[in-house]
């Protein structure tokens, strides 16, 4: 799915950027659904995506105190979408408060993340604290409007619960 401004009628801001969504599982998207200019950047970013999806969701069961395959085995890896923004120069930079991007909730307060050049910045979802029984914590998180006079490009991965169980209820891993 390509969205541009995707809920500017449905919000009292703008927002200002272009996205792209793809699923990636557990039942991936048609290669023509992908758009063409970009099918083959996006497949492969998947794959190596996924490699370092698995290795973080490792290091996040092994924090818990569980096998290192716990969170493989639950399926988060397997039901995955990726979602491209593309955030243009905004022509009103006044109205951005001139942050550069990311910001999360600490301490009732938005604080600014810092891009690190080759980083990646790694949000813990509300399934994640819920399975977790609070060892992880939910971020709350915004993008604001880009005041930079360049794009600035923004991929995430969000991964969920391929299967669990039969009444969908969720809660806390028995272990914990």
């Amino acid at each position: 799915m390509y969205a541009s401004n995707n809920d500017l009628y449905g919000t009292k801001a703008a927002s200002w950027h272009d996205s792209l969504q793809v699923w990636m599982g557990p039942q991936r998207s048609e290669a023509e659904e992908i758009l063409e200019m970009c099918r083959n950047e996006v497949v492969a970013w998947d794959f190596h995506a996924t490699k370092v999806g698995e290795t973080v969701m490792e290091l996040l069961s092994e924090g818990l105190g569980l096998e290192a395959g716990k969170f493989k085995e639950l399926t988060f890896s397997d039901a995955r979408v990726i979602v491209g923004h593309c955030y243009p120069y905004c022509p009103q930079p006044d109205l951005t408060n001139h942050v550069p991007g990311l910001e999360v909730r600490h301490q009732n307060e938005w604080v600014d993340v810092k891009p690190v050049l080759g980083g990646l910045v790694i949000n813990i979802g509300d399934l994640l604290q819920i399975i977790s029984n609070g060892e992880y914590k939910s971020v709350q998180h915004r993008v604001l409007a880009n005041s930079w006079k360049e794009a600035r490009i923004s991929i995430v991965i969000f991964y969920n619960l391929a299967k669990w169980r039969e009444d969908g209820y969720c809660g806390p891993l028995p272990e914990l």
